[in-house]
């Protein structure tokens, strides 16, 4: 442990300060243990429960942080002499190895003006790259910068060393109101309502990228600063939705630009992302395309809803070009990705999709109706191309399909869609695979070739409910494809597969995570549950560890580590997994007395960022947020940093052989399976010419015959099982 005390001392007239060891103590020290791997900024909390009449000087408590080899001792201590109020609160956060924030929130009237951190064994230093704090073993630790913030003003904050002791005091500050020192969340805000729907992290890790939508009865009181692109709302439409796109610092510190996409009547935006160059591409619908944005390039007729790709540079200086696929009806982009060439893929739905745009004549999967699912290869640039477009339709023209979300593989790979379908049968009318009883709405996935001209493999994730799949990531690289949603049937959810399940046993609603293969076999699944409260996975994001956001209504849901904020009807989460969905590394609660849901999550640099709506924004975390943009009267769209410590995340052991056995038999094979399966074969001859080959299914942990009617011979066996595959040179007797 390393052997750091801080005292925070106060200077007000009439208070006299006790050493340790004298005076009059009554005695407080809880002991707190943060669990790293999911933590919020801020997250050890210690606050005095009732006001205390008291003379001497008070421990405030002690606060003990590990990450990985890193732990961090804290005593804090307050001087008053007669009652102490409600505060200060004290908060710790390990952002990262040998990275330490601190924070204090003061009730109206407990500041004292000049407030100082003082270092037993050790020593501030003044560094490049800010405050540091060097133990006696020479170890460093940097401080995270202090900022004081009310409500969503920031306040002047002089900070000054004197020899071993860090003095601060903040000015012009209102004693009647809580007073924040370096808090957490950022805000972005208008007089009505923001969505955050989607959050994107720059190839560089220099910015994030947060889009969403807003309406704010045009009074102007959106971020500022904010840089309009197309008319107005008209006055007969003065509530109407705007879609935005807004650049923040990693650490959500700096607001530094945001790009505002309007027209007439209402826009919507529901994703971004950032190509490799620092290109942003932000997708939605408009309801008026003529008058929506600037430098439009329109491909089909226009009418209704008609979607869009606003494609800026990376500074957010300006608008390069907005892109429109249209029909005389409804259509949609709810999602965006780019390819390794700077192309850029969008995906939604239409509901007069035979109408698309017939320059590029659209590549059609099943029987167009009354909503299918789209696709469109889109080229920005002097010359503005749609380059292909498909439709993923049912079986039944009264099918309804909707594509969610889709990952591109760079340089003319594959493209991966999720999205639902209410055809039994599958999106394209037909489906490779099919996990679980179909019911409701279906998830589906996709692989499709990087020019949309052929359908390589498809899957359907079934239940006898709805079902919605929402989000789609790769692994680095591209061994596995996560798909994420949620399940209005959890238990019967890929019956007869079992996923694992990460909280009490499911009895409705729940937030779901498939891995597959690349080629849409399935490999794991697992379920995020409340029990009998429901819950839904809206946000999915794979880096270090498999991380989910999304919605909670309450109850014990899955292994909760961490809660911030009092819980209301609807609650956003952050679940961490291990790569393989096997183990629960973190679930965090950020919640408010209302509604709040998180939509998207990111991996940055400091931790992971989730991009979601609170409808109760002063009270969500716990605190007023670090920083606000924009003015907050209503509902607001949150981004927060979830900071993750040093967490030593290991795959569970993977089935190694004897967990599948190949035995010849009279008239075929037998097969041993130790676990259950998704089971395929094949048998090639000694020439190597496959002869036979089959895919039984998914098959539970049992021995199965596999009848071969193949002439007495030597031939290899090849069965996969899962991700296991065993192979095995056999005689065949007649």
């Amino acid at each position: 442990m390393i052997p750091i005390l801080m005292s925070l001392l106060a200077s007000l007239p009439g208070v006299f300060v006790s050493p340790p060891g004298s005076g009059t103590y009554r005695t407080l020290s809880p002991q707190v243990r943060v669990d790293a791997r999911a933590l919020h900024l801020g997250t050890a909390t210690l606050r005095w429960p009732e006001p205390v009449p008291w003379t001497g000087c008070l421990p405030e408590g002690t606060v003990r942080v590990a990450g990985g080899n890193t732990q961090v001792a804290m005593s804090a201590y307050r001087a008053l002499e007669g009652q102490i109020p409600h505060g200060p609160a004290l908060r710790l956060t390990a952002l990262a190895p040998e990275r330490v924030e601190l924070q204090w929130t003061f009730a109206p009237g407990t500041f004292p003006g000049t407030f100082a951190l003082d270092l037993e064994g050790g020593r501030w230093l003044s560094t490049p790259e800010g405050l540091v704090i060097q133990d006696r073993e020479g170890r460093r630790f940097t401080f995270g910068e202090l900022r004081a913030f009310q409500e969503l003003d920031e306040r002047p904050l002089t900070v000054h060393l004197q020899g071993s002791r860090l003095v601060f005091a903040v000015e012009g500050y209102d004693r009647t109101r809580p007073l924040v020192v370096d808090p957490v969340t950022a805000l972005i805000s208008a007089s009505d309502t923001v969505e955050v729907r989607d959050v994107a992290m720059a190839r560089d890790s220099q910015s994030v990228y947060v889009s969403g939508s807003f309406r704010n009865a045009n009074d102007g009181s959106f971020v500022s600063g904010a840089l309009t692109a197309g008319q107005a709302n008209s006055p007969g439409c003065a509530s109407c939705w705007d879609a935005f796109v807004t650049r923040l610092s990693p650490d959500l510190s700096v607001h530094y630009a945001t790009v505002v996409l309007t027209s007439a009547l209402n826009d919507r935006a529901y994703a971004v992302a950032v190509s490799d160059s620092g290109t942003v591409a932000v997708a939605g619908f408009t309801e008026h395309t003529a008058t929506f944005s600037v430098n439009r390039a329109v491909f089909g007729s226009t009418g209704g809803e008609d979607a869009f790709v606003a494609v800026l540079d990376t500074a957010l200086s300006g608008v390069l070009q907005t892109l429109v696929v249209a029909t005389p009806d409804t259509d949609r982009f709810q999602a965006v990705a780019f390819d390794g060439n700077a192309h850029v893929y969008a995906a939604g739905y239409s509901t007069l999709a035979d109408s698309l745009p017939a320059s590029v004549a659209p590549h059609i999967y099943g029987t167009p109706g009354a909503r299918d699912a789209i696709v469109a290869v889109l080229a920005s640039g002097p010359t503005p191309t749609l380059m292909s477009s498909a439709v993923l339709a049912g079986s039944v023209p009264t099918s309804l399909e909707e594509a969610e979300d889709l990952v591109v593989e760079p340089a003319g790979g594959m493209v991966y869609l999720t999205g639902q379908t209410t055809d039994g049968a599958g999106v394209s009318a037909s489906v490779d695979t099919v996990y679980g009883s179909p019911g409701g709405y279906d998830v589906f996935a996709v692989q499709m070739r990087y020019d949309l001209m052929q359908i390589m493999g498809s899957v359907l994730l079934a239940s006898p409910g709805d079902d919605h799949g929402l989000r789609i990531r790769n692994d680095a690289a591209w061994s596995r494809i996560y798909v994420a949603g949620h399940t209005a049937s959890a238990g019967a959810f890929l019956s007869p597969f079992a996923p694992t399940v990460h909280g009490p046993a499911p009895a409705g609603d729940a937030a779901f995570v498939v891995r597959l293969f690349p080629v849409l076999t399935l490999d794991q699944g697992a379920l995020v549950t409340g029990g009998v409260m429901p819950s839904g996975a809206e946000g999915l994001a794979v880096g270090s560890m498999v991380a989910l956001s999304g919605w909670t209504m309450g109850g014990p849901f899955a292994p909760v580590r961490q809660t911030y904020g009092l819980t209301g009807s609807m609650e956003s989460f952050l679940t961490l997994l291990s790569m393989d969905l096997q183990q629960h590394m973190g679930t965090a609660l950020l919640a408010s007395p209302d509604r709040d849901r998180a939509y998207a999550v990111t991996e940055g640099p400091q931790g992971w960022i989730l991009g979601g709506v609170s409808y109760a924004p002063q009270n969500f975390a716990e605190n007023p947020p670090t920083y606000g943009y924009g003015t907050s009267q209503g509902v607001d769209g949150f981004v927060s940093l979830l900071a993750t410590a040093q967490v030593a995340v290991t795959e569970g052991p993977r089935r190694e052989a004897p967990a599948l056995r190949i035995r010849p038999v009279q008239g075929g094979m037998a097969l041993q399976l130790q676990t259950a399966g998704y089971v395929s074969y094949e048998v090639r001859d000694a020439m190597g010419r496959r002869v036979a080959a089959g895919t039984p299914g998914f098959l539970p942990r049992g021995t199965y015959r596999v009848p071969l009617r193949l002439p007495a011979g030597v031939y290899t066996l090849r069965v996969r099982s899962g991700d296991q595959l065993t192979t095995q040179r056999v005689q065949l007797m007649r």
